[in-house]
């Protein structure tokens, strides 16, 4: 199989890795966070289930969860909060939310890993550990910019070619079509020098790393993609003290082993990130791109430059001038 670029923003935005740089932040942070006095002003048309507020606009829902404009810079703000009408039971709104990510693997492993949540002692949702690729826009693959640091310097990338090195040196990646590199003898997955694998703890998780960096299933031959075990606790739903809004902490994190073989969290720089909402009746709500770190991307500036020029523009910047604000 050779590699396959997945394709994200219709034509010209393209799936393929790039380099990030990203600071890392502790998810209990969001434990203590104070909600703003907005939150209390919001409220449903007489039609409407439910509403979602974000930096005090009303966040109006995407026409797909893989729309190019409006999306989310978690930079500026990484908070979202919805509002139902006739649910005040954070057990309830659980079974109306749903999250996803439109560079899961399974188009190429055939393998499909939801993204699962477990209750805390206080009654708040987390996410469990679950796994993504180090997708790109543009030409520059997204992922922490001391990761890329981490695989530029690592002993199996200097023993790649100098055309490889200088291709992942520019654009976060290698043409090669197979993560699966040869040299005197040994093979090796050339992004994975440190035993990352060893991270992953669920059989969903290991079967598709072993389709992903496969030598031996001649249909199923790998990718050269790196990929990034998104860390607990990523997301967060939590109550507030208003009845029935519900905040939505996105902290977007990966767990990886560095050069000196220490186990640390980088914050994870992704496009494909998004949350469904399902009501009743076929009620539904799609959320924006959520994207976190992109001011801290490696290439951060050639990635925005590229968003600007297919005007692929954020809530931020530009979206919320056509929303309705709530207070």
């Amino acid at each position: 199989m050779k590699k396959i670029l997945m394709v994200l923003l219709s034509s010209a935005f393209i799936l393929s890795p790039t380099a990030t740089i990203i600071a890392c932040k502790n998810i209990d942070e969001f434990i203590s966070y104070q909600d703003p006095d907005w939150i209390y002003q919001m409220k449903t048309a007489a039609s409407e289930q439910f509403t979602v507020g974000y930096d005090n606009y009303y966040l109006p829902s995407a026409r797909s969860s893989i729309q190019k404009d409006n999306w989310l810079d978690l930079n500026q703000e990484s908070h979202v909060y919805v509002y139902f009408k006739n649910i005040t039971n954070i057990d309830e709104v659980m079974k109306k939310l749903s999250f996803g990510d439109t560079a899961n693997m399974r188009l190429v492993t055939q393998i499909y890993e939801p993204i699962i949540f477990t209750k805390t002692n206080n009654g708040m949702y987390i996410s469990d550990p679950f796994l993504t690729q180090n997708t790109a826009v543009g030409e520059y693959t997204m992922m922490a910019q001391d990761k890329w640091q981490d695989i530029k310097n690592s002993k199996n990338m200097k023993q790649l070619n100098d055309r490889f090195q200088k291709e992942f040196e520019q654009y976060g990646t290698i043409a090669d079509s197979h993560p699966v590199q040869g040299v005197n003898g040994t093979k090796f997955v050339w992004w994975d020098s440190n035993r990352w694998e060893s991270l992953l703890q669920t059989d969903i998780q290991k079967a598709i790393y072993g389709v992903w960096s496969s030598t031996e299933n001649k249909i199923q031959v790998g990718m050269n993609i790196p990929l990034s075990l998104v860390s607990k606790g990523s997301i967060k739903v939590s109550k507030t003290d208003v009845q029935n809004v519900f905040r939505i902490d996105l902290n977007y994190q990966e767990d990886w082993i560095n050069n000196s073989f220490n186990k640390i969290k980088y914050l994870l720089p992704h496009w494909g990130f998004y949350f469904k909402i399902k009501g009743e009746n076929n009620a539904q709500y799609v959320s924006p791109q959520l994207i976190p770190a992109i001011n801290n991307a490696f290439r951060a500036s050639n990635i925005l430059t590229y968003l600007k020029s297919k005007k692929v523009n954020s809530f931020n910047t530009e979206g919320y001038k056509n929303a309705k604000i709530i207070s």
